[in-house]
């Protein structure tokens, strides 16, 4: 599923600001990617902020530990950071080499996961200023307008209004983007996890270091877009106007690079029913997820395969009738 959304950060003088432009693609697993642009002249911009958002009556200490951060990175190496005795420094201190994996450690079964582009810097929300440690081990402040008083930058000191609490502020790097200048987007993935952290190393190596894709004969070329998670198979123009009706994929999995339910935008596929085999083998009915994007001069395929292997995999793509006995529903 994608989510589009549009915001402004305008300057209360002027009326002028910076947009950013916001896409989540979001799949049947549970996991999401988060893309932003940002359409603005600063130097420096903070993209994301895990926070905690809380209704009155209640403070962080509620619902987060102040073991509040477990990091690691994709060989499962973890290091857990704590708030209870002092704040921690950014970045946290002592972390496993190539960290870029983040859970925020609730009080709850499921915790918030994330997973940042190598090189992103990974520690605490603000600095020990900002806290009041007479009240909560976290920054934490009353400002959100349903409060409805005058609460612009306002530090909670009691739990009287809703709040929010951040705990972590990671630097993600921002890259230059297509389109009118100046713009700059990054992206991440996100979710749930019920699992230790350690578990998210193959989910990690499978999206940063994703299997080469082959494709038999030349009617569709394919990259990898990390910021939607997908394989994308482009029609050759030399084919365009064919009806191509089967597609042989190989992914060459392994260890370092997994493949984890893989994603396909095959464009131009058009709208029929599509069969699938994984390794020659036909999927149990109702796991592989299909959609359809229309566009005006054609329609998109988008297939998400609950799949996981460190082995190489080979995918049969097939456009078949309604009457088929296999086809996808």
């Amino acid at each position: 599923m994608d989510v589009i959304g549009r915001f402004s950060n305008a300057d209360s003088l002027t009326g002028w600001g910076d947009w950013a432009d916001e896409y989540f693609y979001i799949y049947p697993d549970g996991t999401a990617v988060r893309f932003g642009t940002i359409h603005g002249t600063a130097s420096h911009y903070s993209f994301t902020e895990p926070t905690i958002l809380l209704e009155p009556g209640k403070k962080a200490e509620d619902y987060v530990s102040l073991q509040a951060a477990t990091i690691a990175n994709d060989q499962g190496e973890t290091r857990t950071y704590s708030w209870a005795n002092s704040f921690p420094s950014f970045p946290f201190a002592d972390q496993p080499s190539g960290a870029n994996i983040a859970v925020v450690n609730l009080k709850s079964t499921y915790r918030p996961f994330y997973i940042y582009l190598p090189g992103t810097g990974l520690g605490p929300y603000g600095a020990a200023a900002e806290l009041r440690p007479a009240y909560s081990h976290f920054p934490t402040w009353n400002h959100w307008p349903v409060n409805q008083i005058p609460s612009d930058g306002r530090a909670a000191l009691f739990p009287d209004h809703f709040s929010s609490a951040a705990i972590m502020s990671p630097e993600t790097h921002l890259v230059t983007s297509e389109g009118p200048q100046p713009t700059k987007s990054t992206y991440f993935l996100f979710g749930l996890t019920n699992q230790p952290i350690s578990s998210l190393a193959i989910l990690d190596r499978s999206w940063i270091h994703p299997p080469a894709i082959s494709i038999a004969g030349r009617s569709f070329a394919a990259i990898y877009d990390p910021s939607q998670r997908a394989y994308i198979l482009t029609r050759q123009s030399s084919t365009r106007r064919q009806q191509k009706t089967r597609l042989q994929i190989t992914l060459s999995a392994s260890e370092s690079s997994p493949v984890v339910n893989p994603a396909f935008v095959i464009k131009d596929w058009g709208d029929r029913q599509t069969g699938i085999r994984v390794d020659g083998e036909r999927p149990p009915t109702g796991k592989i997820r299909t959609g359809f994007v229309d566009h005006l001069d054609g329609t998109d395929l988008i297939l998400w395969i609950p799949y996981q292997s460190t082995h190489p995999i080979s995918l049969t793509i097939t456009a078949r009738d309604e009457n088929s006995p296999w086809h996808t529903q």
